[in-house]
């Protein structure tokens, strides 16, 4: 886990925090389901989808800029391979961030299916 945090970069501590926020504010409308804290965990979740677009174009920014700038990477015959690479590790954010959205996701639908039970559907 480390190692495929290490290689998402230091955006994956922005896709962190901004998760762990809306996980959050999601597990609370799950437990205590107010349709008012949607519009909040509707925009916590856009946070953590432009928070990994940002990180996934850094990331592949990064790879880029850096085999380019090694002349024995650029021309190297393994060179796909390196892009390849890059490209894999680049996807860290993604991959953090789609799993923290799924969860949150989750956890409005369990809200939701609260709400439905004490007949107050938003």
């Amino acid at each position: 886990m480390p190692v495929w945090f290490e290689a998402g970069g230091y955006v994956m501590w922005f896709v962190l925090l901004f998760g762990l926020i809306a996980v959050i504010a999601a597990a609370r409308f799950a437990w205590r389901p107010d349709p008012t804290q949607l519009d909040r965990i509707q925009q916590l979740s856009r946070a953590v989808a432009w928070a990994i677009v940002n990180g996934v174009a850094s990331d592949l920014a990064a790879v880029a800029s850096h085999i380019a700038a090694r002349d024995d990477w650029a021309h190297s015959p393994d060179f796909a391979l390196l892009v390849l690479q890059g490209v894999g590790e680049s996807m860290s954010p993604a991959i953090l961030g789609g799993g923290a959205l799924s969860v949150v996701a989750l956890l409005t639908a369990a809200g939701h299916a609260r709400l439905r039970t004490q007949g107050a559907v938003p």
